[in-house]
């Protein structure tokens, strides 16, 4: 095991592993165990056989933070027994991302060599799929946090929040709600520095499934009559008011 970090986090790009870097690539085949929380298990496991698929004790519709502790806790034990472990999950391992935030302090503690590896992620692709150019100026927040902190925005750059199916729901679950009003107080939020009449675009980034990205148009007044159509992954883009 000489030359091993103790724990990779790895991202494989939001389009699987077809967007995962060499590097990774040779960190995934050398580690002893690989935790993941894809759905690339089989090819995954035909580059290292030593897989364990998460998505069981993660979509538990648990509280977030009794679910990330345990997982965390769970990679921690493996670590423990020794290096060449890896987490794996889409696009950049720290966008977004409580269970690698906390893997990362856990092993500062330590002492442990983590190494990062991130692959191509949404921030990368909704810039292409959006076309705009993020050097005239980008702010990017997640939903929950952006309204209950009560943020605050400039209206003349670019805007993306993330994570806007997880808005306001503090539980795993993979079937956001689709509650007439839910999105209200994020709307009420966003009024106070953009026109009710505001173009935004919901957005979600080509995963490799074959249907390709997903833009809907609107206006910011009509965000929560689109409830429907907002899946986890979603991001919400509002371009700078002219």
């Amino acid at each position: 095991m000489a030359g091993l970090a103790d724990l990779y986090l790895v991202g494989i790009g939001i389009r699987g592993m077809e967007q995962i870097s060499q590097e990774a690539l040779r960190s995934l085949k050398k580690c002893r165990k690989i935790f993941h929380l894809t759905d690339q298990h089989r090819r995954l496991a035909k580059i290292n056989p030593h897989v364990v698929d998460l998505a069981p004790l993660y979509w538990t519709d648990e509280e977030q933070r009794d679910v990330y502790g345990r997982l965390a806790d769970l990679i921690t034990g493996e670590v423990e027994q020794g290096p060449g472990v890896a987490s794996v999950i889409y696009g950049h391992p720290l966008f977004f991302d409580d269970v690698h935030v906390d893997l990362i302090k856990r092993s500062k503690r330590r002492g442990w060599r983590c190494v990062v590896l991130p692959g191509i992620s949404s921030l990368d692709t909704l810039c292409i799929d959006l076309n705009i150019d993020y050097g005239e100026g980008l702010q990017v927040h997640e939903a929950s946090d952006l309204v209950e902190n009560e943020q605050s925005l400039n209206p003349h750059i670019h805007t993306l929040i993330f994570q806007i199916a997880e808005f306001n729901s503090y539980t795993t679950c993979d079937t956001p709600s689709t509650a007439v009003g839910r999105f209200k107080p994020m709307e009420r939020h966003l009024l106070k520095y953009f026109p009710a009449d505001q173009p935004i675009t919901i957005a979600y980034s080509d995963d490799g499934d074959g249907s390709g990205s997903f833009l809907l148009k609107s206006r910011l007044r009509r965000l929560d009559s689109h409830r429907r159509r907002i899946s986890l992954g979603t991001t919400l883009y509002i371009p700078p008011v002219e």
